[in-house]
């Protein structure tokens, strides 16, 4: 009797890794689809005036499209490690005003990137930027894989009950989860999913009435949200908000002799995420610090231990000591909004009235019900698996009532801005599948046989869609996949026309900032205007030449700038830009669309004497995108 329990972890063992055996091939297969229809398709369009046959192979690596605009800026700060420049993790002095602008970015994606390009250079022998490059396209499925590995080892590692093959398998075919990872669309939510499961996991084992090992799940979460902190301040502050709240209501009505073992792993916690906050700050060299608080700032160090010992102190019996201390934790939380309060629009870009225009014009900022991706498959499936865990929650379960709260926190947070959709969809998979396999047998046998059925239905499901999904996409890719192709391509071939021109290492240039972002890749294009906070300067300037109504105004600012080169898409396709620098140059006050500079560049139409139009070279045939190109003679000559 006492083999049994150790071979059935055996056997349990063994089919987890036969499940992700099969799940990492078709993951490279997917991925080797994917390379297909984007990389190799990709390499094909180059403007022949500006690239010799003979040099295709070179610009096809040294020149790639990726599918996020952020991509581009993860590659080229990897780039710059490999040339052993890290002052560039702190300032860019390649893109805004002519002296460059700061860089408040985590540099973790971009070290990984480094030491995995490295890697990958020295298996091809090819230079490291080339193996930074290509692993940039491969990073989010590789990722992938460990992710579903992680969740399946961490839900069987809380109760052993539970089947790491199904967490796997379920994890793996959830379009809404995959798509942070997907391919060529290498971003921070890639390392942001790895902490949330983190923290998610170990918020579910501390809220057990019978917890296994809490020390480790207390690092655990504390790993995650410190990493959190460090990647991206605000989304965990919102994260951990909804751990602080799903804690106590996890733990509430549990017993005092219970909740009394959970106190010193709430304030490791703490202390744990303190020390990689303290750690990221000196590796990224963020002292002196400013009063902007939208990247990492050691006022995040008292945010997160108020936050702990709120959760540590709320399990205490009812004292005047507890009432002291969580009036402390209290106010030690509530620093970042105290400082913004008092330090208005230089704490916080929501306070920035131009910035908050521009943020609110991002997609993945907007509600799907807004930009119109509430009827896409990553939200359908996401409202059914909130639904499901939801029926499927034990309310009489304190691990359960955390993890519903977390779930519909995140929930109402994906329908505000899709950004969440990702986190939300992890934790609402981890709570059914947890939830289900850990029924006890006098739970309601209609619901967990309604919830289980309904799981093994969806799981049936979004195999079949996954299916069907890559069988179609190397020959017939979707009308959203070739509309980003050409976007990235067209963005390529801007860069390319404008390096050809520039004669010095790196000359100002003004172009539509959903193309401005690739500029970092090209060593002589030095855009004004890329839409990132730290740029607010360019950012600012930019939309005002492009929304400008007055010649005078446009050149006054052109001047000011240096710029030499101009770039705007043609005719019809150049409304979309016009109105977006209309609408944060300008806000509610805007001229007419038509008396925008913007617009007079896309239509050529009532030019001043000042700029002249020279050719644009394309690789895209020019009914599905061209652009117009013009010097500033006068700019030029003074």
């Amino acid at each position: 009797m006492s083999r049994e329990p150790t071979t059935n972890s055996k056997s349990t063992t063994l089919w987890l890794a036969t499940v992700l055996v099969v799940l990492s091939g078709l993951t490279i297969w997917s991925a080797h689809q994917w390379n297909h229809a984007w990389v190799e398709r990709s390499a094909k369009f180059f403007p022949a005036e500006l690239i010799a046959p003979s040099a295709l192979d070179e610009a096809a690596w040294n020149y790639p499209v990726y599918r996020s605009n952020d991509t581009y800026q993860w590659v080229y700060s990897a780039d710059e490690l490999a040339r052993g420049n890290p002052q560039s993790l702190r300032h860019r002095d390649n893109e805004g005003p002519n002296e460059g602008r700061p860089h408040a970015w985590s540099s973790i994606l971009a070290r990984c990137l480094y030491w995995g390009g490295s890697l990958n250079a020295k298996l091809h022998d090819w230079p490291i930027i080339r193996g930074i490059h290509d692993l940039t396209h491969w990073f989010g499925p590789l990722c992938f894989i460990a992710f579903v590995a992680s969740a399946a080892q961490l839900i069987r590692r809380i109760n052993p009950e539970t089947s790491p093959t199904l967490t796997a398998t379920l994890l793996f075919f959830v379009p809404t989860i995959s798509w942070d990872f997907a391919f060529s669309r290498t971003d921070h939510e890639i390392l942001f999913q790895f902490c949330w499961l983190f923290q998610f996991t170990a918020l579910l084992s501390l809220s057990r009435r019978q917890t296994r090992q809490p020390f480790f799940w207390a690092l655990l979460g504390g790993l995650g949200a410190g990493l959190g902190w460090w990647l991206g301040s605000t989304a965990q502050a919102a994260l951990g908000i909804l751990t602080l709240l799903a804690c106590l209501a996890g733990n509430g009505l549990a017993k005092k002799e219970q909740t009394a073992l959970l106190r010193d792993p709430w304030l490791i916690w703490g202390m744990t995420a303190c020390a990689i906050i303290l750690l990221a700050l000196i590796l990224d060299q963020r002292f002196p610090v400013g009063t902007s608080i939208n990247a990492l700032h050691p006022i995040y160090l008292l945010a997160q231990l108020g936050a702990s010992l709120i959760c540590a102190i709320g399990l205490r019996p009812a004292s005047t000591a507890r009432a002291s201390l969580l009036g402390l934790g209290l106010l030690m939380g509530l620093c970042p909004a105290l400082w913004i309060w008092l330090k208005k629009g230089d704490a916080h870009l929501w306070f920035d009235p131009l910035q908050k225009r521009f943020h609110d014009s991002i997609v993945e900022m907007q509600s799907p019900f807004s930009n119109g991706l509430w009827q896409s498959n990553e939200t359908l499936i996401l409202l059914l698996l909130l639904i499901l865990a939801l029926v499927c929650i034990n309310w009489q379960k304190s691990e359960q009532r955390a993890a519903a709260l977390a779930v519909i926190g995140l929930g109402a947070l994906a329908f505000l801005q899709t950004r969440w959709q990702g986190l939300a969809a992890t934790a609402a998979t981890l709570s059914v599948l947890f939830s289900i396999q850990t029924a006890s047998e006098k739970e309601s046998q209609w619901r967990m046989l309604t919830a289980r059925y309904s799981s093994l239905l969806l799981c049936s499901g979004l195999f079949i869609l996954w299916g069907m999904h890559w069988r179609k996409l190397p020959e017939k890719p979707s009308q959203q996949f070739l509309i980003d192709f050409y976007v990235q391509v067209a963005g390529r071939d801007l860069n390319l026309n404008l390096q050809a021109l520039n004669q010095t290492d790196s000359s100002p240039v003004l172009l539509p900032m959903s193309y401005a972002t690739a500029s970092t890749l090209y060593p002589k294009v030095h855009p004004l205007g890329t839409f990132y906070w730290e740029n607010d300067i360019g950012l600012g300037d930019a939309c005002r030449i492009y929304a400008a109504d007055k010649h005078a105004d446009a050149f006054s600012l052109i001047n000011q700038h240096a710029i030499q080169f101009i770039a705007v898409s043609r005719l019809q396709l150049g409304i979309p830009h016009a109105n977006l620098s209309n609408t944060i140059a300008n806000g509610a006050d805007q001229p007419p669309l038509e008396s925008t500079f913007a617009w007079q560049l896309s239509f050529a139409d009532n030019l001043p004497e000042w700029i002249e139009e020279i050719p644009y070279y394309g690789s895209i045939d020019p009914r599905v995108y061209s652009a117009r190109l013009y010097r500033t003679i006068r700019a030029e000559s003074e």
